[in-house]
């Protein structure tokens, strides 16, 4: 399926980062990095006409995990934690947050690796 290229168009100065197709929708991450050095990130959700649903401004940072029936994005923290953020896919609204320590190869069996 190719994505018509105002589905791709994003606001100055922002740059696309990541797209995924979702539920017949664009999902488009997009990035910039101000002159004074802070990292800003916008979530966009476009019909298949191009048409912008909704946007959300983010920190800095941000991927998209759109997985199943859920549209998310998650950061990692200074801490080491993983933020996950939920979105309707309709709305825009931030209906749940999840902050957690991600640690996927983790096993009980198997000491960990020291270098």
């Amino acid at each position: 399926m190719l994505a018509l290229a105002s589905t791709l168009t994003v606001p100055a100065p922002y740059e696309v980062q990541e797209t995924q197709q979702f539920n017949r929708k664009t999902v488009i991450l997009a990035a910039y990095v101000s002159p004074d050095g802070v990292g800003h990130s916008l979530l966009i959700v476009r019909d298949g006409a191009g048409k912008t649903l909704w946007k959300h401004h983010l920190g800095w940072k941000y991927h998209l995990d759109i997985e199943g029936r859920s549209l998310a994005v998650r950061t990692l923290l200074p801490n080491g934690q993983t933020l996950l953020r939920f979105f309707d896919e309709t709305t825009g609204e931030n209906f749940g947050t999840n902050r957690f320590v991600d640690v996927p190869k983790f096993s009980p069996l198997v000491a960990p690796f020291r270098p």
